[in-house]
């Protein structure tokens, strides 16, 4: 997603109740690609992050009835890096302002050319409107998500765990729109 889309779906998504509402309504895992990282809280309990290539989220999508994709081009670095596009069974939904993206890189069995915040919020009403779960925390959904963000970790580079340490910290101590980042540094003299 070039940068200019993605603020648009930041934007939208952030401000879109009908978003939060759509997913718990359908009790869905949110899965990001990297672009999309910060448009959906990580801590939401139906929220897997950026993790696209790892096989059990390729499973989870493989394996899903409906695989809902909204403001992404699906480039090859959102995918692993292996493959040129999600592996769906069943039906494929696309969601985007820019008609050229609903088609790029990988076609939809639907496409709607729409603003997102729009589209969720008429797919939401045609499903039967908000229906608000007493108990977001303990649902089906919500457990095969900490499933499968426990499978995920398990295949992480062994390095990572010392790393992980140090990022928790800063994850407890930063707000929730801070950013953690890195510089790689090529020397010369090394």
């Amino acid at each position: 997603m070039d940068k200019k889309g993605d603020e648009r779906c930041r934007h939208a998504v952030k401000r879109s109740s009908k978003f939060f509402a759509l997913v718990e309504k359908l009790d869905a895992p949110v899965v990001l690609t990297v672009a999309a990282k910060g448009v959906v809280p990580e801590e939401h309990p139906l929220c897997i992050g950026a993790n696209l290539p790892f096989e059990p989220v390729q499973s989870l999508i493989k394996t899903a009835d409906v695989v809902l994709v909204v403001g992404t081009e699906l480039a090859e670095t959102d995918l692993d890096p292996f493959k040129a596009s999600i592996d769906v069974d069943e039906t494929l939904i696309r969601v985007d302002l820019d008609p050229e993206q609903l088609v790029k890189n990988q076609r939809p069995d639907v496409g709607i050319w729409s603003d997102s915040k729009l589209a969720l919020s008429e797919i939401l009403k045609a499903l039967g409107g908000e229906e608000k779960n007493a108990d977001r925390d303990q649902t089906p959904g919500t457990g095969r998500v900490a499933e499968i963000r426990s499978e995920i970790r398990k295949q992480w580079w062994q390095g990572s765990e010392r790393h992980n340490i140090l990022l928790d910290a800063l994850r407890a101590v930063l707000p929730d729109e801070g950013i953690v980042t890195t510089v790689i540094e090529v020397r010369e003299d090394a």
